[in-house]
């Protein structure tokens, strides 16, 4: 399973919660929001102002699951009690330094054993890609490809900053 941002949650609920652990051997995360978001200190902003939670309806309006990215919302909380991973899946995860959304960035990260976290510019020092570029990254493309098969692994051409298709 490969799951983009709010995708890298989803599955891991859909295991946890709805039956979907024994279907999965790989769950691949790409800017997954694993551990939450701080929207690039607007949620900060929202607890500082006390405006977090009477914004919520509008921000529904335009974004219904918005509000359970969030860091530490009962979202997050009951997607993490217990441990990060699905047992007898084998999880990895990637993110980019140039995140927008999902910040501070290595919330993307989980930390239990067994688990692969990387960082693009750690394979490719020169690759830019934000969020939604993360999906058309050259780089992310060849690294989910040796995620799901190992056996035929191989190195991401590492040439440009503008590496996507």
């Amino acid at each position: 399973m490969v799951g983009h941002s709010q995708g890298g949650i989803l599955g891991r609920y859909w295991m946890k919660y709805q039956g979907g652990a024994g279907k999965v051997k790989r769950m691949v995360g790409i800017s997954a929001i694993t551990h939450g978001t701080l929207l690039s200190g607007i949620v900060l902003l929202g607890e500082i102002t006390g405006l977090i939670g009477p914004a919520e309806p509008l921000v529904d309006a335009f974004c219904a699951g918005c509000y359970d990215m969030i860091r530490d919302s009962d979202f997050m909380k009951k997607l993490n009690a217990g441990g990060d991973t699905t047992p007898g899946v084998i999880h990895s995860y990637i993110a980019t330094r140039y995140d927008e959304v999902i910040t501070p960035y290595s919330s993307t990260f989980t930390y239990a054993p067994g688990v692969t976290n990387t960082l693009v510019q750690d394979l490719c020092a020169v690759s830019v890609p934000e969020h939604l570029l993360m999906v058309g990254s050259k780089v992310v493309m060849r690294w989910i490809l040796n995620q799901l098969d190992p056996s035929t692994a191989r190195k991401a051409n590492c040439l440009s900053v503008f590496d996507w298709y």
